[in-house]
Parts: structure tokens; sequence; C-alpha cells
């Protein structure tokens, strides 16, 4: 799509989480700052990935590169719904992300 800075992914993730897991915010404090740290400049073309991994948590890999683990299912419940929770950047892209059309 397009290249984003380090700086404004973790924006993004402060507003994700805090518009779809409110209630956790502070149990999964430490854990978004970790996610925050794992984050990198990113160029067109490359991606982010997180695999959930039942009882163990979320992998991250940055531009094709793991970066490591953030513990807990809850947090990676809590990571899915800002694409899928009541409230993801865009209703589109939450439709795509279950089979629907991308709007």
């Amino acid at each position: 799509m397009r290249g984003v800075g380090r700086s404004d992914l973790n924006k993004a993730w402060d507003e994700g989480f805090e518009a779809n897991a409110k209630g956790q915010l502070t149990a999964l404090k430490e854990r978004i700052e970790k996610l925050k740290t794992l984050m990198a400049d990113m160029k067109s073309g490359e991606q982010l990935s997180f695999t959930h991994k039942s009882g163990q948590g979320v992998a991250v890999d940055v531009a094709g590169a793991p970066k490591g683990m953030i513990e807990g299912d809850d947090f990676a419940k809590a990571l899915f719904s800002i694409w899928l929770g009541p409230s993801p950047p865009n209703a589109g892209l939450k439709a795509g992300l279950l089979g629907g059309p991308c709007g």
C-alpha cells in the first residue's frame, strides 16, 4: 500500500486498543508497550504479521522477520479486536476480513 513510520504505527496501536479494549488497558499496558518496541518503519510492500498461538500469545513478524512473542490469549483477543471489534479503523476492512466485500 504505502510506507508508514514507526511512530504512526504506534499511534495507531494506542488508538486501536483504546477504541476496542478499553476495559483491559490496565492489564495489557506492558504488553502493548512491548508490541510497540517491536515496530519499525515500514516501506511500501512490507507486511506486519500476527500469529495467535493458543496458550502462548501472539507471534509478531515485521517485514518478514520474526520479532517476538507477546504473551497471553487475552492480548491476542484484544489485538484482533482492533480489526474485528466494535470500532475497526474502517467498516470495509472488517467486512473484508470476515469474507465480505471490502466496500
